[in-house]
């Protein structure tokens, strides 16, 4: 299959991985039977989800963390604290398959996955391997999360592809306990505003709590 030849740390093993160029002719094979919903989103800082595999330790994206989801990706977002802490452009995080827990005092439930893979800095450079979500979601006046009902076939091709990744990855290692209890406030004030914009322009305004 033509395409670039790229290194995914994690479970795989650092194995090779093809990021593939979408033409019409290999499009369909990243189009299984059933697409999973995938919240995708870009992130402003490392930390939230942890080394364990727990998405909202921090209470990173609040509310939005309790809707319906099969599939989460996490994005380095373009803004300076992402660039400074190397994860901006790439591809950060692969969760499939939640399990949620409500914890008192935070936005949203706690989230732990049946299939975890945390990148980091370390991450494929998301252009590589989503070119045209790229150009829809890594620019300064673009959403800041999507939920991919409304992808249309080359976007949720390249969700797809992106999903195999962690399909065979691990569980989060841990779950919320009360001794590890947070303030509820990751620090950044776009994970901590009242609102984040849906669609680049004129939009609706969900509520983060």
């Amino acid at each position: 299959m033509k395409g670039l030849r790229l290194k995914c740390p994690g479970s795989i093993e650092n194995a090779p991985v093809i990021a593939p160029d979408f033409s019409f002719m290999n499009l369909q094979l990243y189009l299984p039977e059933g697409n999973m919903r995938t919240f995708v989103y870009k992130r402003t800082h490392k930390g939230d989800p942890d080394s364990q595999g727990r998405f909202g330790i921090e209470d990173c994206m609040g509310s939005l963390r309790g809707c319906d989801f099969d599939a989460v990706i996490g994005i380095g977002g373009i803004c300076s604290r992402a660039r400074a802490e190397g994860i901006s452009r790439k591809l950060n995080w692969i969760g499939i398959d939640p399990r949620k827990q409500t914890v008192a005092g935070k936005r949203g439930p706690l989230i732990t996955f049946d299939h975890f893979l945390l990148f980091e800095e370390d991450g494929i450079d998301f252009r590589a391997i989503a070119p045209v979500l790229t150009r829809r979601l890594l620019f300064a006046t673009a959403a800041r999360f999507l939920f991919s009902d409304g992808f249309n076939m080359t976007e949720q091709a390249e969700v797809n592809c992106i999903l195999r990744l962690a399909k065979n990855a691990p569980p989060s290692a841990g779950r919320y306990s009360v001794s590890e209890k947070r303030s509820g406030n990751c620090g950044s004030k776009h994970c901590g505003s009242n609102s984040v914009r849906l669609f680049a322009g004129p939009a609706a305004a969900v509520s983060l709590g």
